[in-house]
């Protein structure tokens, strides 16, 4: 990272550290980044429940399974190879052409129409199944983020180590208690408010995502010593 101008962390002082973390508290890009992260991987609770809606999914006579336990088991695996390709590829291109909130703006696009067309549950089964495994597809949005926030605070490893663990640590707490609601049992497959729900925190994530690009926001932010 140091060969990149981007400085890496290293042991401050207690005066030091908590003069930065005062400054962080009005720091916007500390507050956009963390407004951008939380919603998104949030919204990314829309794949979990994958697995019930193949389990669920039954031939035209309504009580023979689509699918075997076997396959049931099986076929979410390609939508995490698909997690992996997509990050992996979206990244590189975002690493070669420095295209840090265009790759981040492109995976909340896709998962915004996959969730809003969850959301109206389609009645047909390939519709759903497609963008079912188009969510899988998004992964690369965090990673990206968090590269861009290197590049905004490329002076202040500090911040960006609080507002990432910040960021993870409300992710967790939305993540043991959101889905008591917003993604009930009973609810399953078509879950009447979770994919409305991923939908908004999607459209609300690129809207920090943008914000993310105005003047203040850019270039070298330097907080303070």
């Amino acid at each position: 990272m140091a060969d990149h101008g981007t400085e890496t962390a290293k042991m401050i002082d207690r005066k030091k550290l908590v003069v930065k973390l005062r400054k962080m508290v009005i720091n916007p890009v500390c507050w956009l980044f963390i407004l951008a992260y939380l919603p998104y991987a949030w919204s990314q609770r829309a794949n979990s429940y994958f697995l019930l809606y193949l389990k669920g999914l039954t031939r035209a006579d309504g009580h023979t399974p689509l699918f075997s336990t076997y396959k049931v088991n099986l076929i979410p695996l390609g939508g995490y190879g698909l997690s992996v390709v997509s990050s992996i590829g979206l990244n590189a291109i975002s690493d070669w052409k420095g295209w840090r909130w265009q790759v981040s703006i492109f995976a909340v696009a896709i998962q915004t129409l996959s969730c809003a067309v969850l959301s109206a549950w389609p009645s047909s089964t390939p519709t759903i199944l497609t963008f079912y495994f188009l969510t899988f597809t998004t992964a690369a949005w965090g990673y990206s983020l968090v590269a861009w926030l290197a590049e905004l605070l490329r002076r202040e490893p500090e911040a960006r180590s609080v507002a990432v663990g910040v960021a993870v640590t409300l992710v967790y707490a939305g993540h043991a208690t959101i889905p008591l609601r917003a993604w009930r049992t009973s609810d399953a497959p078509r879950y009447p408010l979770g994919f409305p729900l991923a939908t908004a925190f999607a459209v609300a994530s690129g809207a920090f995502v943008l914000a993310l690009r105005c003047p203040p926001c850019q270039g070298s932010v330097h907080i303070g010593r």
